[in-house]
């Protein structure tokens, strides 16, 4: 549906710090537009990579930061956020993030 979650490669194992999502183009909201609805219902999520450090004052008038050599960079900086996650994240907060996403694109919620 659009949103696709990031799964380490084996044996890799996530340390569990964030969890990062990427709203892709099958998604019908944009990352931005998903973002601002979140914060309108409550749960802060946030863009990652944003803004992308190639685009710092700094660092954007170098060869390198060119768009056409970051081209990964680009795509992660387009689509990845992070939801919440921390220690005392309790089952029906997960529900309730999970069936905001759903909602907005006309989802049935999880009622497990």
């Amino acid at each position: 549906h659009g949103i696709r979650f990031h799964a380490p490669p084996a044996p890799q194992k996530s340390n569990y710090s964030y969890f990062h999502i990427f709203v892709e183009d099958e998604y019908p909201l944009k990352r931005e537009e998903l973002n601002e609805k979140l914060k309108s219902s409550g749960i802060s999520g946030c863009r990652y990579f944003y803004p992308q450090i190639s685009q710092f004052t700094m660092y954007g008038g170098l060869p390198s930061a060119k768009r056409a050599y970051l081209p990964w960079t680009n795509f992660v900086a387009q689509q990845v956020m992070w939801l919440p996650l921390y220690s005392n994240l309790v089952n029906i907060e997960v529900r309730r993030i999970t069936n905001t996403i759903r909602s907005l694109v006309s989802l049935s919620p999880i009622t497990v």
